[in-house]
């Protein structure tokens, strides 16, 4: 009886020496089926790739789920939900008459973390400003269009940023996530002031003098206007 031996095909673009991962990068760059960010740079590819294997993700889903912002690496979309699911849950909550988002990370073995956010963090943070008298929200000092017309939902992914952060960076391994493009407030420009022209001491001293001079003139003697009592 033969013996029959069960072979399992399939078709995968892990690599295994950096010469065949350069090889598949160059491909993928040519392809029009990445995203446009990275056609036409396999180095970019590379590096996505290298990412999304730290991560947990296989090349194609990393290069979905990765992108470059402000010239950094950020991870976003249903890949980053993926992600914490493996590893908890993270229970959300709006609250409507408040304005503020609070949501709870429940994770094994680990305390539960919680983290709020809503529309007085975001203009105090300066992502939005606050009209009351129309009670509607406009630019703030970031000039972020996003913030001013998706606040509500800005501000979601503002709160599930800080508390994957706290209860998951294991999982995240440091990558940027969906959110944090604008932690940081660009810097303040400096401000421009005239130059103040200041006149010399030496003639404020001279004036000072001949005033001092004028009124010592004008003095009566003073052993004459002093009484002395015995």
């Amino acid at each position: 009886m033969n013996n029959l031996v069960s072979q399992k095909s399939g078709f995968s673009l892990i690599a295994s020496n950096f010469e065949e991962a350069m090889k598949i990068a160059k491909m993928l760059a040519d392809s029009k089926l990445v995203p446009t960010q990275y056609q036409g740079h396999p180095e970019d590819i590379l590096i996505a790739c290298s990412w999304g294997e730290s991560l947990g993700l296989k090349p194609l889903p990393a290069l979905n789920a990765i992108a470059v912002v402000n010239g950094r690496p950020q991870l976003f979309g249903d890949a980053l939900k993926a992600l914490i699911m493996k590893h908890g849950t993270i229970e959300e909550h709006w609250d409507n008459e408040n304005g503020i988002w609070t949501m709870i990370a429940h994770r094994k073995g680990y305390p539960d973390v919680t983290w709020s956010y809503g529309y007085n963090d975001a203009i105090a943070a300066g992502h939005v400003s606050y009209n009351p008298q129309s009670n509607t929200f406009g630019l703030g000092a970031r000039k972020s269009d996003a913030w001013a017309k998706y606040t509500k939902r800005m501000c979601q992914l503002k709160c599930r940023n800080f508390v994957i952060r706290d209860a998951f960076p294991d999982v995240i391994q440091g990558i940027d996530i969906e959110g944090s493009d604008d932690d940081v407030m660009e810097p303040t420009p400096e401000v421009q002031t005239e130059a103040v022209t200041e006149v010399p001491a030496i003639e404020v001293q001279k004036a000072t003098e001949a005033e001092l001079m004028e009124q010592m003139s004008n003095v009566t003697d003073v052993s004459e206007t002093i009484e002395v009592t015995v």
